[in-house]
Parts: structure tokens; C-alpha cells; sequence
């Protein structure tokens, strides 16, 4: 039998996190009721990830960010596209000056309950938010 390998794109976030609470970006669109947070897919042309994520900041954010350490792995679907395998790291702004890409009209600092509050709405778009802001309690970063 013929295996069928997963077509999948690679993703890495930001987690930001400042006195309990983490930095959320609103898109841009009707269709979009959920925080995201920042980062995005790997380009080819990316050095590494590392890299890669902090131009993913600056685009959205206008900040260089302190790319600490992994803390999450998952992989889901995105309704419409491929599979994404995203990693999310634990990073510092290196300052708060936020400038928000023309993709997003909005960002926030929201504790535990408030990012609850909008995944639990939509449990099937947001499998892996649900997970990673119950991890990110129990390790009492919010």
C-alpha cells in the first residue's frame, strides 16, 4: 500500500506575555472572531526559525522581539488551507511601542479569563488557543 504523506505548512508564534497577561493581535474581516498572535508560516527563502519569527513581528507588530524558548507544539487545520504544525515561543518585546500591521485593527493585552472567553465560543476553530492558554495557567504565566 501507498503511504500518503501530509501536506502541512510550518507556523511559529509569539507568545508575549507581560504581568499576567498576552499580547493578541484582532485581523482584520468579518470572518475573523478570534484573537491571533504574532508570527506566521515559514517562508522558503527563511534562514531559520528564529529568524524568521522576528521578521514575522516586526511585519505585524513593528517590534524586535527576544525569541526565548519553545513552549507549545500542535498541529490542526486551517478551514480552507493545508494542515499547519506551528510552534509557539515564549519571547520579549524589546520594547511596548506596538506599531499593527494594515492587517490587523487591533491589538490587546488580555488575562486568562478574557482569552478564554472568545476561544471557548468557538471550540472547533480553536483547539489549540484552548490548550495553549490552559498550559500557559498552569505554568502561571497568566
Amino acid at each position: 500500500m501507498e503511504e500518503k504523506h501530509l501536506k502541512t505548512n510550518i507556523a511559529q508564534y509569539a507568545l508575549i506575555i507581560s504581568n499576567k497577561k498576552m499580547l493578541v493581535l484582532w485581523p482584520n474581516g468579518e470572518n475573523e472572531p478570534l484573537w491571533v498572535l504574532p508570527g506566521g508560516r515559514l517562508n522558503e527563502d527563511d534562514e531559520n526559525y528564529e529568524k524568521a519569527l522576528k521578521r514575522e513581528a516586526m511585519e505585524e507588530i513593528g517590534q524586535d522581539i527576544e525569541v526565548v524558548e519553545p513552549f507549545y507544539v500542535d498541529m490542526y487545520h486551517v478551514h480552507g488551507k493545508k494542515h499547519r504544525y506551528a510552534v509557539f515561543f515564549l519571547c520579549n518585546l524589546k520594547n511596548k511601542e506596538i506599531k499593527l500591521s494594515k492587517d490587523h485593527h487591533k491589538c490587546e493585552w488580555l488575562n486568562y479569563d478574557d482569552l478564554m472567553k472568545f476561544v471557548e465560543k468557538y471550540p472547533e476553530r480553536a483547539r489549540a488557543g484552548i490548550i495553549l492558554v490552559k498550559r500557559l495557567k498552569e505554568r502561571k504565566l497568566l
